[in-house]
């Protein structure tokens, strides 16, 4: 490892002198971080054909912990990042008193991402250390709210801002270790879902890696933990399909339905997802009494998601939304146009998903760095390393049957329909002949199962497993450092 050191050191300065560029902490932590991973693979040579999870769960906190180490600790860079790190921080806290600097990030959240220079965010970073180590706290409260169903999801950042504060570390070095603790959680949800499938595994590792994932894994967010949970009972789910032999434990139940449960929790929109669930076959069940239990789990868990998603639209309505203007948002009135003028609507929703569907715009959910743009060097790249992944990631055997099939398909079908429609109900003006507000990150819990089933079981992969296994790993591990890196480079 210092021996990696160095040599990075040595690259870093030649790169700088060959391309005039600056040779800063950036430029050296992209070497460095692409050595390590170059030299991690080569050593854990002997397990990537048989223990590819373990390759591909270092590789992610590696590249995980340079987009951790090289960004400015604060928020505003992901979507919404500055209302995730007040319900963290609550959680963190169990709704206990603020420090003063939880308030001047969160204030800070509203710049642009790319306004202020690096020496003034070295600045802010010093102000932040300073207050937390003088103790002052922030008297008027504006907490997240514990009761969110959405609280369990921030647990993972919480668990390492509290691990953070009793080792005594400063302010900003607190916040890394959320996000770091984060990271963990979700590398090893992406591992777990890899042991339970034949094939795929590589699958599974390269939508961890993708690009915009790990960038809200080191971000306030909860769309990773949705990812990974869900990603989880899929391949659960998958697994049983592929391996012919294989029975249904308890445990299997349990584990499954939960991760569907826990994982649709802060979005209960995909709770149609726990659709094909139903379709097991029943070869893998251990006894009819199992297979009634069964049932019996998931519509309990199905049905509890679908209430705290349609039950407060019946109690309360949709709402009026900003109904000030001809362009305002009015959420009932949107509903009464999408019920009474189907087909203009029909229009509209067909008009959005050309974009929203499109494999060939694959790129703006897995190169998407929210407020800092899209990467662009990387923007096709990326997605086709994906695509060929999923069809060539086999071993020959069926791995789905046409209920399988059917049903995962159906389920992504009306996904893909509601998401875009939900938000045309609530954030887009009456009648807007668009959709505002869906962005594609709302597709990548779908990416696993869909790419899953649209891809052909019958190929069998005549490469070598352990030069195939790592390729895709490295690579998207690679793309990760290189674009994020380079993006924060321009910028600083």
């Amino acid at each position: 490892i210092i021996g990696t050191v160095f040599l990075s050191a040595g690259i870093s300065f030649l790169l700088s002198a060959v391309l005039s560029i600056a040779n800063n902490m950036i430029l050296f932590s992209m070497v460095l971080s692409v050595c390590l991973i170059l030299v991690i693979t080569y050593l854990l040579r002997s397990l990537i054909s048989s223990k590819a999870e373990v390759l591909f769960f270092v590789i992610a906190l590696i590249a995980g912990s340079f987009m951790i180490a090289v960004r400015p600790c604060e928020v505003g860079y992901s979507w919404d990042d500055q209302i995730h790190f007040q319900r963290t921080m609550s959680l963190a806290s169990l709704n206990g008193p603020y420090y003063l600097a939880d308030n001047i990030v969160f204030e800070n959240a509203w710049e642009p991402a790319s306004k202020a220079t690096m020496a003034e965010r070295e600045e802010r970073a010093e102000l932040l250390n300073t207050s937390y180590e003088k103790g002052e706290l922030y008297e008027v409260p504006f907490h997240g709210n514990l009761r969110y169903l959405c609280i369990e999801s921030y647990s993972p950042y919480a668990a390492g801002i509290i691990v953070g504060r009793g080792l005594g570390l400063s302010y900003v070095n607190i916040l890394r270790m959320g996000w770091f603790f984060n990271l963990i959680f979700y590398a090893f949800m992406f591992s777990w879902a890899m042991t339970k499938v034949r094939f795929g595994k590589i699958l599974i590792a390269v939508i961890g890696l993708l690009p915009t994932n790990l960038f809200m894994v080191t971000s306030f967010s909860y769309d990773p933990w949705i990812t990974a949970w869900l990603v989880l009972g899929f391949s659960y789910y998958f697994g049983f399909f592929q391996d012919k032999e294989r029975k249904l434990k308890n445990e299997d139940i349990f584990i499954m339905i939960f991760a569907f449960w826990i994982g649709c929790l802060p979005k209960a929109i995909y709770f149609l997802l726990m659709f094909p669930l139903l379709f097991l076959p029943k070869r893998v069940f251990q006894s009819n009494r199992q297979r009634y239990w069964y049932y019996a789990f998931v519509f309990l868990a199905a049905g509890h998601l679908a209430s705290t998603f349609v039950l407060p639209k019946l109690m309360h309505g949709f709402g009026r939304g900003d109904t000030t203007g001809t362009t305002a948002v009015n959420s009932g009135s949107q509903v009464e146009f999408i019920l009474s003028e189907p087909m203009s609507y029909a229009k509209i929703l067909l008009n959005f998903l050309a974009y929203f569907i499109n494999p060939l715009k694959s790129g703006d959910f897995s190169t998407n760095y929210a407020y800092m743009g899209v990467g662009k060097t990387f923007y096709y790249i990326a997605p086709l390393i994906m695509w060929l992944t999923a069809f060539t990631d086999k071993n020959g055997v069926s791995g789905k049957t046409k209920w399988s099939f059917s049903s995962t398909a159906f389920a992504m079908f009306w996904l893909v329909v509601l998401i875009p429609t939900a938000m045309y109900i609530s954030f887009t003006a009456y009648r807007n002949p668009t959709i505002e507000g869906c962005q594609p990150r709302y597709l990548m819990p779908l990416v696993y199962p869909a790419l899953n089933i649209h891809s052909f079981d019958r190929f069998r992969n005549p490469f070598n497993k352990e030069i195939y296994n790592a390729i895709p790993i490295v690579l998207m591990a690679v793309i990760v450092i290189l674009d994020f890196g380079s993006m924060l480079y321009i910028r600083y």
